[in-house]
């Protein structure tokens, strides 16, 4: 009556299961289990999040739109001549028209402009672009050295304190600069 025994004893059992577990473990599937377990049982061990900010500025920052973070992977134009020199050597080009350039949107019109369909018209706006890039990044840089000389005299708390102040004015400015732009629009 009834089936044979799978396995006559404890022992037989045993190493059969043992052979059954490191076949599993060897196999694709037993590979993406295996992997998925370490990391959950070693997630604690990630990065750790910023410091939240000082309690005074009681400051709430919005998530990135996916406008910013498409334009962060767009790639930066290297191999491009002009914006190449823009950013390394800014005294190699004639950069006395690119001021007004620099100013944010809406830009003035151009009154000087004969046909701003015309291919040379393009392709001056094109290298006035790739120009005005390099020179901003290479802006940026030099903010960004001297930021690291500031921030490398003072102390921690001090420096955390000074961040947190700065993203509260741009999140202001911008939330200011949004409201402005939402009233001037006009409803549908």
């Amino acid at each position: 009556m009834g089936r044979p025994p799978k396995h006559f004893g404890v022992e037989e059992k045993r190493a059969a299961n043992h052979r059954s577990v490191v076949k599993y473990r060897q196999s694709p599937r037993g590979q993406t289990m295996l992997s998925t377990q370490r990391a959950t049982l070693h997630r604690h061990k990630g990065p750790k999040a910023p410091p939240p900010p000082p309690p005074s500025l009681g400051i709430q920052l919005p998530p990135l739109s996916e406008r910013i973070e498409a334009l962060q992977r767009v790639p930066l134009p290297e191999d491009h001549k002009l914006f190449c020199e823009a950013l390394l050597k800014p005294q190699s080009l004639d950069l006395s028209d690119i001021e007004q350039w620099k100013a944010e949107p809406p830009f003035e019109e151009d009154d000087n402009t004969c046909d701003p369909y015309s291919a040379a018209y393009c392709n001056y706006t094109h290298a006035l672009g790739l120009v005005l890039h390099g020179t901003r990044l290479r802006e940026q840089n030099e903010r960004d050295a001297q930021r690291r000389a500031e921030f490398e005299g003072g102390g921690t708390e001090d420096v955390m304190n000074k961040l947190w102040e700065e993203i509260g004015a741009e999140y202001l400015s911008s939330v200011s600069s949004e409201l402005l732009v939402n009233l001037a629009s006009p409803t549908i």
